[in-house]
Formats: structure tokens, C-alpha cells, sequence
């Protein structure tokens, strides 16, 4: 079940050396969603991720966080107590606070650009789709990274982590199964070994947002399935994650659900049942393509059949999904796109 907003993106462009990448993006991200950031190559998905971070200027448009109100000030750390809280799931401003034991403290939606850096890293963490690896750190240190935000300015200047941040990094290595690369130089790391090390670091950060720039590219199947598991976990357990796949039967059976990308522009979101139509994805990658329905993982499967000798013409207008009301699925695909599927239904059986 979906539970409270916690990242709301309204109208929101952003770009780099004065080009928009993104132009007018709505999207919404709950707590207890996987929500799959999914198009193609250029289309602006690690764009539109790090502008969800705060990390690119928005041009128009807004981005807004729920905070609790318990953290709005400077982000109160997180006791030696909480140690445990990584290997529970329990992240940063989900349990304590005002009101009653075990209950969220109240929240208040607040603009991601009036939040500063330290205070924005307590509520979200993201894990960036190229990493530069090039000092001699362990795993350990590399992920101990991740508790800068919740530390005080002495203990950032002696530099040492405390016995309650040591379980956090431990806790977060073993729950990625990384745990016996914890000493490891992590330029000695395969790049799917640094991936994990680096998905831990953000577990660390124990933020309620998590956004993943195409976090299982570099991991072999079984790695892929089971950092997907995870996320599934995490989103269990009372966090958000917005993560950007390529691979588009493994985010019709990980992501509650999609929003597809196309120059910049939403071109759908919905449940994958609602995205993954032949017609667009047609059009999208230039393949002849058939879905239908995978009974042993519920969900659609994508066949690719064969690369389209001539591309199909673009659905005009491109019309912007409708922002989904609470608990309301998303429109899906646009209705102008019915002529290409015809198109796709006619050379597919030529």
C-alpha cells in the first residue's frame, strides 16, 4: 500500500549550460513505492534523478521533500541506540520524535532548494550511475561515508566513526552481502563489488528517500535480483525509491510503478501494466516488440523481436500524464498513441 508523499516534483525543468534536459515534469514518490525512472538512451532519467537530489538548479517548477518536524533544524543525529535501524530498514525520521511511541513525528512539505546540503543528505540519499573510486579507502570507510550527515562537527574533525556509526556500516555491508569486503581497498573491487559498497553507503545515509541511478548495470543476475529484493524491502519498510533501469522486464517485476522518459518529456506513468505497451515502446526504441503477461512473476514481459527497419513516426502532441491524485493510477499512455499500435499490430504479422 502506498503510504505518504515524500518527494513531490511540479513543473519541474532542469538542465545544464542554459539547454533544459527535463522540461515540465510532474512525479510523485510514496512511501512503501518502487517507482522505475525508465527510456531511452538520452532521454534525461540521471538528469531528472539528480534534480530530484537538488543537485541540478531548476529552471521552473518546484521540488519539494517532506521533513519531519522533529529534524527541520539542523537534522538531529542519530543516537548509538538506533544502531540497529539499518538491518531493521528504519530510516532517518521514521520512528521517534513527537507523539506516541513508534509513531512518525508529524511532517511538514518543505522546498528542496531551502534545505542545505547536511540537512537534505538526512532525508535523501542518492547513488550516482558513474563513481570515481580513485583514494586508497576500504568498503568500511567508503560507506562510513554515508554517516557524515548525522555527525557532529568535532566528530567529523577527528574523523573517527563512533561505536553506533560502526553498526550502522557493518549492518548496511552485511544487509547488501558485502560484508567480507569490508577491508578491502575498494580500487581492488570488481565494479559490481564497488556498486554494492556503494548501495551500502546510502543505506548508511539512513535517509527515507533513496534515488538510484541504474544501481544493478554492473551486477550478474543473481546480484540483480537480489539488490532489487532489497529495494522492495526498503520500500517496505516505510521508504521511497525512484530507480533508473534499462533492463524493462526486471522493472515491470521490481517497480510499483514507472514513468517513462522521451527527450526530456514524460511521455507516460502508471503501473507497469499501464506503460509497457508494445505501441510505445515501438516507438521509444525502435523495435518491433511483444508483451504480454509472465505468470511466474505476475507482471509483463518484453520480448524484443526484432530492430524496426523504419522508425515510426512520433505520436503528436506529446501530452503530459495527469499528476495522479492520492491512491489513483496514473493515466498511462497517451490515447494518440492507439494509431502506432495499429501500425506495430499490422508489420508484426507481415
Amino acid at each position: 500500500m502506498r503510504g505518504e508523499p515524500l518527494l513531490r516534483a511540479r513543473g519541474a525543468s532542469a538542465g545544464y549550460r542554459g539547454d533544459a534536459v527535463v522540461r515540465d515534469v510532474d512525479l510523485e514518490l510514496r512511501a512503501g513505492e518502487v517507482h522505475g525512472l525508465i527510456g531511452p538512451n538520452g532521454a534525461g532519467k540521471s538528469t531528472l534523478l539528480r534534480a530530484l537530489a537538488g543537485l541540478v538548479p531548476l529552471r521552473s517548477g518546484r521540488v519539494t521533500a517532506m521533513v519531519p518536524d522533529a529534524a527541520r533544524g539542523a537534522g538531529a543525529r542519530c543516537e548509538p541506540g538506533d544502531s540497529g535501524r539499518v538491518g531493521t530498514g528504519a530510516p532517518h525520521g521514521a520512528h521517534g520524535g513527537a507523539g506516541t511511541a513508534g509513531s512518525p513525528p508529524a511532517s511538514r512539505e518543505l522546498d528542496l532548494a531551502r534545505l542545505a546540503p547536511r540537512h537534505r543528505a538526512h532525508h535523501i540519499a542518492v547513488l550516482p550511475q558513474h563513481t570515481e573510486a580513485a583514494a586508497e579507502l576500504t568498503a568500511r570507510t567508503v560507506v562510513g561515508l554515508g554517516r557524515y550527515a548525522h555527525r557532529s562537527r568535532l566528530a567529523r574533525l577527528r574523523g573517527d566513526l563512533d561505536a553506533g556509526d560502526l553498526a550502522i556500516v557493518d549492518a548496511a555491508l552485511e544487509r547488501v552481502g558485502a560484508a567480507h569486503l569490508a577491508d578491502a581497498p575498494i580500487t581492488e573491487l570488481s565494479g559490481g563489488q564497488r556498486q554494492l559498497v556503494l548501495l551500502a553507503k546510502q543505506l548508511a545515509q539512513q535517509a527515507r528517500v533513496l534515488l538510484l541511478d541504474e544501481p544493478v548495470s554492473a551486477l550478474d543476475l543473481g546480484y540483480q535480483l537480489e539488490v532489487l529484493e532489497l529495494l522492495r524491502e526498503l520500500a517496505a519498510e516505510g521508504r521511497g525509491v525512484i530507480v533508473v533501469l534499462h533492463d524493462l522486464g526486471l522493472a515491470a517485476r521490481s517497480c510499483d510503478r514507472l514513468t517513462v522518459l522521451d527527450r526530456g518529456v514524460v511521455r507516460a506513468s502508471g503501473s507497469p501494466a499501464e506503460v509497457l505497451r508494445p505501441e510505445l515502446l515501438d516507438e521509444l526504441y525502435g523495435i518491433v516488440s511483444r508483451v504480454d503477461h509472465d505468470p511466474h512473476t505476475d507482471s509483463p514481459r518484453i520480448t524484443a523481436l526484432r530492430r524496426r527497419r523504419e522508425p515510426v513516426a512520433p505520436t503528436e502532441p506529446l501530452e503530459r500524464p495527469e499528476a495522479p491524485r492520492d491512491g489513483a493510477p496514473g493515466r498511462g499512455i497517451e490515447p494518440a498513441a492507439a494509431a502506432a499500435g495499429r501500425r506495430h499490430d499490422a508489420e508484426g504479422t507481415a
